[in-house]
């Protein structure tokens, strides 16, 4: 079993991580032209989960974000107006996070997190904690 492992199975993941790598590439394929520039070479499956939130976001308006520092933000929830999302854009060791639902199922961007992407530019996908992006 351990052969099998060693001289089949972990070549053969290793070959289709690098093949899918290549598929992702903007080398490889012509992306469409209003794919943010950050999503470009991002597997598929990122891309279209934020392009999709990205589009959900475009509902903020600027008042709706408060900055509170340190690449924090409350963001107002669209569903209970009442209730705000807390964003974290993370540091270097420290991961990013919102407070949604969404969040806390993907771990990848969130509308709360494009909002602030679109209103708010000095905080775009290169300010989120390296070891994220």
């Amino acid at each position: 079993m351990l052969t099998v492992l060693v001289t089949d199975f972990l070549p053969r993941t290793y070959w289709k991580y690098i093949e899918l790598n290549v598929k992702y590439s903007s080398v490889y394929r012509r992306y469409n032209e209003n794919m943010p520039k950050f999503l470009k070479d991002r597997p598929r499956s990122v891309a279209d989960h934020v392009m999709s939130r990205l589009t959900e976001a475009q509902c903020y308006e600027a008042n709706d974000i408060v900055a509170k520092g340190n690449g924090m933000f409350h963001v107002k929830s669209q569903s209970h107006p009442c209730t705000q999302h807390n964003i974290n854009f993370g540091e270097s060791i420290i991961m990013p996070s919102c407070t949604c639902k969404d969040w806390a199922k993907h771990k990848l961007p969130c509308k709360h997190f494009c909002a602030v992407f679109n209103h708010v530019h000095e905080w775009g996908w290169e300010k989120l904690a390296s070891n994220y992006r």
